[in-house]
């Protein structure tokens, strides 16, 4: 079994492959030290920010998705019906109610106190 770092280094190196470039490469062209890369790749060292937007921009993919193969960054929740429409509701507030509705939700989701309730 791998590990998410494993993960990350053979989806990156298949993507490597299947473009013919090498790691000197996409250092070069990111601007970034010899062996910056390289080296994380080779002794599977977990990739860092920084190593990810570089892969990101060389390989024309968005950062958010590389960043979330590294588990860098959670993968976007599913599109359902309940959350477009709330995207669609809060869309609709003025900035004043958008932090309200926002700390309410942050106090729901954490298990702390909700703000006390408003009128308006």
């Amino acid at each position: 079994m791998t590990n998410k770092t494993e993960e990350f280094w053979l989806w990156a190196e298949e993507e490597l492959e299947s473009r013919g470039l090498s790691w000197y490469a996409v250092e070069r062209q990111a601007g970034l030290s010899n062996a910056a890369i390289s080296r994380r790749a080779r002794e599977l060292l977990p990739p860092t920010y920084e190593t990810c937007i570089a892969i990101s921009q060389v390989f024309k993919l968005p950062d958010t998705s590389v960043l979330s193969k590294a588990g860098l960054l959670s993968p976007e929740p599913e599109q359902t019906a309940d959350l477009k429409e709330a995207l669609h509701l809060l869309d609709q507030l003025s900035p004043e109610q958008r932090r309200y509705v926002l700390t309410t939700i942050r106090a729901l989701a954490t298990g702390t106190p909700a703000p006390a309730s408003r009128s308006s």
